[in-house]
């Protein structure tokens, strides 16, 4: 199922109630478009991999201080799949806008430059930080803390590149104790 928008639409964000679905990879969003593409402040829900994309989008990528979720359905995809256009869209709708309906999987709160993420991050698991630190186009690169699953205990404080540990940092044991306090390449010891 397809709703595009028939002509360019303009005014404020509370004026504007645009909804869009993408036949490729269903998903809705509201907020401003230019030109044909998301402009500015603007929310973007995926259905099927369940996700919500919130905040500055220029030329359809998300552009300045956004967030994204990931969490689980509460209802059925396969029952949906039976209900009239409409319907499906207040389902999604609902869904992603009811925050007691949802069991979040993964957040991730910062910054993004041309879609990718690029700034501090915040990054939650279950409701659990499990990251704060840099990130450049979408890895973690730079000083960042990493935390054990549904603790606030830290399991790496250090250098990252590209999603691994790389420079100085330490790594530590669930019983708050240093495993290795050191230089590292690559995600492994440095010698």
């Amino acid at each position: 199922f397809s709703i595009k928008p028939t002509k360019e639409i303009s005014g404020t964000y509370e004026e504007i109630q645009n909804v869009v679905i993408d036949e490729a990879s269903p998903c809705i969003y509201e907020g401003y478009f230019s030109k044909g593409k998301y402009n500015g402040k603007g929310n973007e829900y995926v259905y099927g991999i369940t996700a919500h994309y919130g905040g500055l989008w220029r030329d359809d990528l998300l552009d300045g201080v956004c967030i994204e979720q990931q969490y689980q359905e509460i209802f059925d995809s396969q029952d949906s799949e039976n209900l009239d256009e409409e319907s499906q869209i207040g389902m999604i709708m609902g869904v992603m806008n009811t925050t007691p309906n949802l069991n979040y999987l993964n957040i991730l709160s910062g910054t993004y430059k041309n879609g990718k993420a690029n700034g501090k991050f915040h990054i939650y698991g279950n409701d659990s930080l499990i990251y704060e630190g840099d990130v450049r186009n979408d890895s973690r690169s730079g000083q960042g803390i990493s935390y054990f699953y549904r603790t606030n205990q830290i399991e790496y404080d250090g250098e990252w590149r590209n999603g691994e540990y790389h420079g100085k940092g330490t790594l530590y044991r669930r019983d708050g104790s240093i495993e290795y306090d050191g230089k590292w390449a690559n995600g492994d010891y440095a010698t």
